[in-house]
């Protein structure tokens, strides 16, 4: 560590001592359930925006981005119970922060379910609100990543 290191600097090379590679794994493991999830929800979009959108076939899409969606949050509560109080403290400004990115998640879930609730949606609509939730999934796992590497989980 040169003199130039920031406080920062100093508070992540500590913390990467810490991390454990079984942080690791869960780390790596929700980091894949959140690219499935951003991936489907963008195949989503891309099928409600055809000129052949099936309702149907968008609701089964969408019951399955939700359990993967609930998959990858039961993967980051592991990490995150996983982490020590030291960890825990340091991250607690990300950990909120994604924590709000998720409930914009959950929102654009719910619009999209109330799209789909009705007699004839409108694919252009669905579209839009999957394009929302997979920028939504973006916007977490880059506050994901940056959690990783502050506590070097990413290797």
């Amino acid at each position: 560590m040169g003199r130039g290191a920031t406080a920062r600097d100093r508070d992540r090379d500590r913390l990467r001592i810490h991390a454990t590679d079984q942080q690791r794994d869960v780390y790596r493991t929700c980091t894949q359930a959140a690219d499935r999830v951003r991936a489907n929800a963008r195949e989503m979009a891309q099928s409600a925006e055809g000129k052949t959108f099936n309702a149907d076939e968008t609701r089964r899409q969408r019951d399955q981005l939700r359990d993967q969606l609930r998959n990858m949050e039961q993967l980051h509560q592991r990490l995150m119970i996983g982490l020590n109080h030291e960890q825990r403290s340091a991250m607690q400004d990300r950990i909120r922060n994604m924590e709000q990115v998720h409930e914009r998640i959950r929102a654009s879930l719910g619009k999209l379910d109330e799209h789909l609730a009705q007699a004839a949606p409108d694919g252009r609509r669905v579209a839009e609100e999957a394009r929302t939730v997979e920028r939504a999934i973006k916007q977490w796992q880059e506050r994901h990543r940056e959690m990783g590497e502050d506590l070097s989980l990413v290797r």
